[in-house]
């Protein structure tokens, strides 16, 4: 019997060992998570604070059991002031969590290759390290990684690394200079932000979003340059980076985030591109050093104050695609002497031209149905103004504190309710309209008349025969460019005489490879828009050109030497596409992107044009002689 109870206690002690997942040991000082079955160990937090130089090994040996060291755990260096150096072994392949959160005493760090991710605020608050070596395995650079680093001046992103996460260099104000790798596809929230001491960035043509306050307030930068493949500027990107002299924006961003650029108050000229449409609230409030800018007639709102405070605007341009003019759109632009307000406009927001005391005239197309509250407020420089027969309500204070107004030409028939939300109605006080003219139709003088505050003008007479109603200005549109290909050149052609092209050409197949072998089968996207002296932009023509490999003799118009193949151009308008080549009698067809069939047609006299159905923007799959071409909808 008492050999049986042995027995049977030596059992329950293997199965007790058998399901033991974890033990906390302590070896040399360094504390660990030992998991003996799985022979691995992970560097945990220990009792005392490390201090001095800790040097991690790659393996230790447990109860006769060696245990690779795979991780450093979370916190467990955290708050370690006393550590000056680490040395982290090839065998660790992650970084925990605030793995070295405000190890203050650390002056460089070097990650090995193993390492493929470093967890949040990993090295956040090291303020001693001066520098950090990645190595190529890693993939990502986690939220906070880095952040408050503040002696850190250099740091070598791996081209392995596909995102920089939120705040990952968030107040690192010694970098002075960063290279992001064509494998970064997307900079987080704040990821710059505060890197006060960065002159230089180059983004990558990879990078297709900038998130919100990503280079916030790095008023060392001079210039950026947007690349063509980001489509979005997040929110205060590059807000407060007073040093920004000049900024390329690529064709591709099709929205800029509010307050994007706001405060940078020296930048003196921007580009915004035809592929905007929206430009957010405040994008651009407070550049007090732009002087002009142009609005593409992409653009179809200007959002609340998204020019506010730029003192130094003389002239804006606003296209006739814009419907709406936001609050405080160009509130204090206080250098602004003239602007023409287009027919397209059917509101004026309150606010939008407060504070513009050198306009001295401002026009007000048929469109407008209602002017908001001081939206024209302390224009001490305008003498007259127009209000036309299409605005049935006008603000408070519309035009109030507007000291050298001496005539208001009001060309609306039934009077103009002046009233607002909070029941006020006087859109000329401060003005002293006591003293200023008011015309108005002459069978609506009595209506005007009985009318307060109309009824405050000094002098309310009758339109006489020189005063009209403004015409709309003739809104002429630079006509539709076409594409052709032909012996190695692409060629565009306007009707518009004297137009200009803009061109954007991308391929398909510009990469940088590390293969033994290529292969090549380019594929080149245009986009083009012809400008002409007195025309706004016409719209842009996208088109795709490739080359079909064909049982032929080798084309040298293709431009490329011994290669049998044919040059295809395809184009679309309002879902019909046109495919231009010299595959004479080739069958063309047509899919959607979920492979359902559209429609085919075959090529004769070197043209083949099918009606998709598809709308703007879709995406169409054209199959030629075995060659497939995916083209979006324009």
């Amino acid at each position: 019997m008492k050999n049986l109870n042995l027995l049977f206690t030596a059992l329950l002690l293997m199965c007790y060992v058998g399901t033991a997942k974890a033990e906390e040991v302590t070896i040399d000082g360094i504390k660990y998570n030992v998991i003996a079955k799985g022979k691995q160990a992970t560097v945990i937090s220990g009792d005392t604070k490390y201090s001095g130089n800790i040097v991690i090994p790659s393996e230790i040996t447990y109860n006769n059991v060696t245990c690779s060291v795979t991780s450093i755990g979370n916190d467990a260096f955290s708050g370690c002031k006393g550590l000056t150096s680490i040395t982290i072994p090839n065998s660790v392949t992650s970084i925990g969590e605030d793995a070295f959160v405000y190890c203050k005493g650390l002056t460089s760090i070097t990650i090995p290759n193993s390492v493929t991710s470093i967890g949040e605020a990993a090295f956040k608050g090291c303020s001693g390290i001066t520098s950090v070596t990645i190595d190529n395995n890693v993939t990502s650079i986690g939220n906070e990684a880095f952040s408050d680093c503040s002696d850190l001046t250099s740091i070598t992103i791996p081209n392995s690394v596909t995102s920089i996460g939120d705040k990952a260099f968030y107040r690192c104000s010694g970098l002075t200079s960063i290279t992001i790798p064509n494998s970064v596809t997307s900079i987080g929230y704040r990821a710059f932000g505060e890197c006060s001491g960065l002159t230089s960035i180059t983004i990558p043509n990879s990078v297709t979003r900038i998130g919100e306050e990503a280079f916030f307030f790095c008023f060392g930068l001079t210039s950026i340059t947007i690349p063509n493949s980001v489509t979005s500027i997040g929110n205060s990107a590059f807000s407060d980076c007073y040093g920004l002299t000049s900024v390329t924006i690529g064709n591709s961003v099709t929205s800029i985030g509010e307050s994007a650029f706001s405060s940078c108050s020296g930048l003196t000229s921007i580009t915004i591109p035809n592929s905007v449409t929206s430009i957010g609230n405040s994008a651009f409030e407070y550049c007090k050093g732009l002087t002009s800018i142009t609005i593409p007639n992409s653009v179809t709102s200007i959002e609340e104050s998204a020019f506010g405070g730029c003192s130094g605007l003389t002239s804006i341009t606003i296209p006739n695609s814009v419907t709406s003019i936001g609050n405080e759109a160009f509130a204090s632009c206080s250098g602004l002497t003239s602007i023409t307000i287009p027919n397209s406009v059917t509101s004026i927001g309150e606010f939008a031209f407060y504070g513009c005391s050198r306009l001295t005239n401002i026009t007000i197309p048929n469109s407008v149905t209602s002017i908001g509250g001081s939206a024209f407020s302390g224009c001490s420089g305008l003498t007259n103004v127009i209000i036309p027969n299409s605005v049935t309500s006008i603000g408070h204070r519309a035009l109030a504190n507007c000291d050298n107004l001496t005539d208001v030409y009001c060309l609306a028939t039934n009077v103009p309710d002046p009233r607002d939300d909070w029941g006020d109605y006087n859109p000329f006080e401060g003005s002293y309209p006591e003293y200023m003219t008011l015309h108005v139709p002459a069978e609506a003088i009595n209506s005007y008349k009985a009318t307060a505050p109309w009824n405050t003008f000094g002098n309310i007479v009758a339109l006489d025969g020189e005063i009209v109603e403004p015409e709309e200005p003739e809104v002429k549109i630079c006509a539709t460019p076409t594409i052709s290909y032909n012996n190695g050149k692409l060629s565009f052609e306007c009707e518009t005489e004297g137009a200009e092209f803009t061109t954007d050409v991308t391929c398909s197949d510009i990469n940088k490879f590390y293969d033994s072998e290529i292969n090549f089968s380019a594929t080149y996207n245009i986009s083009v828009y012809a400008t002409a002296t007195g025309y706004d932009n016409s719209d842009t023509v996208n088109a795709t050109l490739c080359w079909i490999e064909c049982d032929c003799d080798a084309d040298d118009n293709t431009g490329i030497i011994n290669i049998p193949a044919k040059a295809v151009l395809v184009t679309s308008n309002n879902g019909t596409i046109n495919i231009s080549c010299s595959l004479e009698g080739e069958n063309v067809a047509v899919y959607s992107s979920n492979a359902m069939y559209v429609g085919s047609a075959t090529i004769e006299n070197g043209c083949a044009s099918i009606q998709s159905g598809l709308s703007k923007g879709d995406i169409a799959i054209i199959k030629i002689a075995e060659k497939s071409i995916k083209v979006i909808l324009n």
